[in-house]
């Protein structure tokens, strides 16, 4: 395969990729990218044009804390959405412009081939998805015979895809907490009712103080 043709088909890729990332902004108008610093720059910026534009050198990014299995570094940073960036490390070096597939999560690495000014073409890294500690969705509470449930989620800390999902139960807590009403008689305005329990965490009613005789709302009414 001809270097022009590879550079072609790498590019594709990357666009691929970056366009399979999730396309939305945050509620401030900015996205996350990413970009690992296969160059060993130390210092990496993301500036930015299009909507807004950032001072050259542009926005530092921020270590992730995490390298790759090559000992390279991950770098985010946000941005505006709907702008068009480059990379450099602030002292001459950087990629080419990248006008395309600029979305959430969207994630580029320096190649090793340059373009005629001495730009390094990009390439899009398929992450390894390093996982957080699990977060907690979705939590219904369980009542005295309803189970509960939630979602345990884990989350990509780099890219921020959803590595894993498991709903777990939560049993029903299994007893009532039941408070005590005295029969009372109807009246010609007001109606009365039959001695009866109620549970102030499910709502029945029951016949019985240990709550094993259950009544509807209607049969305790007089």
């Amino acid at each position: 395969m001809g270097r022009k043709r590879f550079l072609a088909l790498v590019m594709a890729l990357s666009m691929l990729f970056t366009l399979m990332a999730p396309a939305f902004a945050f509620a401030d108008g900015t996205i996350k990218v990413l970009f690992t610093d296969s160059k060993g720059w130390g210092n990496v910026n993301v500036h930015y044009w299009g909507n807004g534009e950032s001072q050259w050198p542009g926005k530092a990014m921020t270590y992730t804390g995490i390298t790759n299995d090559y000992g390279q570094k991950i770098y985010r940073a946000e941005i505006p959405a709907g702008v068009s960036i480059l990379f450099n490390n602030g002292n001459g070096q950087q990629t080419v412009d990248i006008t395309s597939g600029v979305v959430n999560n969207a994630w580029w690495y320096a190649m090793d081939d340059k373009d005629e000014m001495g730009h390094f073409y990009v390439g899009s890294p398929q992450c390894y998805h390093p996982g957080t500690a699990a977060v907690e969705e979705n939590r219904t509470e369980p009542t005295c015979t309803t189970p509960g449930s939630y979602d345990s989620v884990v989350y990509c800390s780099v890219c921020g895809a959803e590595i894993s999902r498991e709903t777990i139960v939560i049993p029903a807590t299994g007893h009532h907490t039941l408070q005590h009403h005295e029969a009372l008689a109807a009246t010609c305005v007001a109606q009365g009712h039959q001695e009866y329990w109620s549970c102030s965490v499910c709502g029945k009613y029951f016949a019985d103080e240990n709550g094993t005789n259950e009544r509807a709302a209607e049969e305790v009414s007089i």
